[in-house]
C-alpha cells in the first residue's frame, strides 16, 4: 500500500493508510478468534502510516455500532429489519 497512489497519482495520506491498517487488523483479529486463522496478517507486518495519526484502533463490535447508528440517522433502520416494508 505505501507505494501505490490515488486516482491523481499523489501517495496515500499516513492517517488513511493507518486507519486502513486498524480496520484490516480488526477484521482479521474477528478471524482469528472466530475462524481458526492462525494469525493476524496484519499484525505480523506491523503498522503502517504515521504513528501518531490520532486514529483510534477498531473492533469489529466497534463498526457494528457505527452502522446501527448511521441506518437510524439516515432513517433506514425500520426498512433494514423488515425487509423494506
Amino acid at each position: 500500500m505505501l507505494g501505490y497512489k490515488d486516482e491523481k497519482g499523489k501517495p496515500y495520506s499516513p492517517v488513511y493508510l493507518k486507519t486502513l491498517h486498524n480496520q484490516l487488523s480488526a477484521v482479521f483479529n474477528h478471524a482469528v478468534r472466530h475462524y481458526n486463522l492462525k494469525a493476524n496478517p496484519a499484525a505480523q507486518v506491523g503498522n503502517m502510516g504515521k504513528a501518531k495519526a490520532g486514529v483510534k484502533r477498531i473492533r469489529i463490535h466497534d463498526l457494528r455500532h457505527s452502522h446501527i447508528s448511521l441506518l437510524i440517522d439516515m432513517g433506514g433502520l425500520w426498512q433494514s429489519l423488515t425487509g423494506g416494508a
